[in-house]
């Protein structure tokens, strides 16, 4: 993939930031999340990018629909896709010059495919004037989850999948929130609050001094179904990166001994910076779940946060819905079980194996949890929890496993 050169001008720049992560996006297997890691600053193209994946059906056929022969390549498709979320659903930028930016942006690429680029992304608006949006959801994935939790149920997943989520946050320690919050009453273990004006979480003295995490109210049930522990217990975060889920394990267990673990030596130095702004005393160790480095029942809990298809997190992860395949769940799915099987061994007798996923296909997590038991019967199932998404939470599972 050529990455395109630096267009001048803020708009420019942020136009060139949302197409850079698209085409990466569109040529590897990479998530969204992993291709704007480089452009976190630029909130504009971020926001083209989730504007792009919401509309997605709707914005690829306008561009096939508006260029001559129906083709276009990259990277056209991904200048056009970008400007015409844009135009069509931001309301900071005029479409003449949504359509400028892009036509210059074209020319520095390829100074032949200006008038082309202009041509489309005219008759491409002239088009939508006569059409109604409304968020875009694979058919593939509408008809699974129909069968899976009825019609109905279906319907309020997807409208949940498809909003903005609110600025979420749980408070660490005994301060009460910033003016302003609401509580959620999702999780009796952790305080949960949202705030309608992020800015002020953000810029208040509670967030700076670590009292007030951002984060969303379903990843507390995984933690608190891990339960009771011994006095001193050594725990193991698996596969800890961002460090969100070791964050409320300290916080619950602050006595406990914490390992957080994960394969990327970057992701590790990030979490461990945020461990120190937290004031969090966990151990961030260098190992793949997949051939940990540790010694065998080490552990009285080993807490896997599995990697996963993310149709749990459609809020913040739009592009999930589309990434979503019957190949790529089984292949998901072969991993989490080999992640589970290299972890049994670490969890002393009497331990707890806690698996959780941002998930809600049976593949991964009750089917997982069964597969598992069936093939390791020193395991026993005591409790596990689906959450299925909603506009104050996202969806996950979680089952405590514990080894006699």
């Amino acid at each position: 993939m050529a990455q395109l050169k630096k267009t001048s001008g803020v708009s420019g720049q942020i136009l060139n930031s949302a197409v850079n992560a698209l085409q990466k996006w569109n040529s590897s297997s990479l998530t969204l999340d992993e291709c704007i890691n480089d452009i976190r600053g630029e909130k504009a193209a971020v926001s083209i990018l989730f504007l792009y994946f919401r509309h997605k059906n709707s914005i690829d056929g306008l561009i096939i629909k508006s260029a001559a022969k129906g083709n276009v390549k990259s990277p056209l498709f991904e200048i056009a896709a970008c400007t015409l979320s844009q135009a069509l659903f931001q309301t900071g930028i005029s479409r003449q010059s949504a359509v400028n930016i892009a036509v210059d942006h074209t020319k520095k690429i390829n100074p032949g495919a200006g008038k082309f680029m202009n041509a489309l992304l005219r008759n491409a608006l002239r088009a939508a004037e006569t059409m109604t949006f409304s968020p875009d959801f694979p058919e593939k994935l509408k008809k699974r989850w129909s069968k899976q939790f009825g019609k109905e149920k279906t319907e309020s997943i997807i409208e949940a999948c498809n909003i903005n989520p609110p600025l979420c946050f749980r408070m660490r320690g005994i301060n009460d929130p910033p003016e302003g919050s609401e509580p959620i009453t999702l999780n009796r273990n952790f305080r949960f609050y949202y705030h309608e004006h992020p800015a002020e979480i953000l810029n208040s003295k509670l967030f700076q001094a670590g009292k007030c995490y951002i984060q969303d109210p379903a990843t507390g049930m995984s933690v608190s179904l891990c339960g009771e522990l011994p006095e001193n217990a050594m725990i193991l975060d698996s596969c800890a990166a961002p460090g969100g889920k070791t964050v409320m394990l300290f916080d619950k267990y602050p006595d406990a001994s914490i390992t957080a673990a994960d394969k990327s030596e970057k992701r590790l130095a990030q979490m461990q910076e945020n461990f120190k702004r937290l004031n969090v005393n966990a151990k961030a160790v260098c190992s793949d779940a997949l051939t940990p480095a540790f010694e065998k029942e080490s552990f009285d809990l080993v807490f896997i946060d599995a990697p996963c298809t993310n149709t749990g997190v459609m809020r913040r992860r739009p592009d999930a819905a589309w990434r979503f395949s019957g190949n790529r769940l089984e292949d998901t799915a072969k991993l989490q079980r080999k992640i589970l099987t290299a972890m049994a061994p670490l969890v002393r007798s009497g331990g707890v194996l806690l698996y959780s996923t941002c998930s809600i296909e049976p593949e991964e997590d009750g089917l997982q949890v069964e597969r598992f038991l069936s093939e390791h019967p020193e395991f026993t199932l005591e409790d596990s929890q689906l959450l299925l998404p909603d506009f104050m939470h996202d969806g996950a599972f979680a089952a405590r496993l514990r080894k006699r």
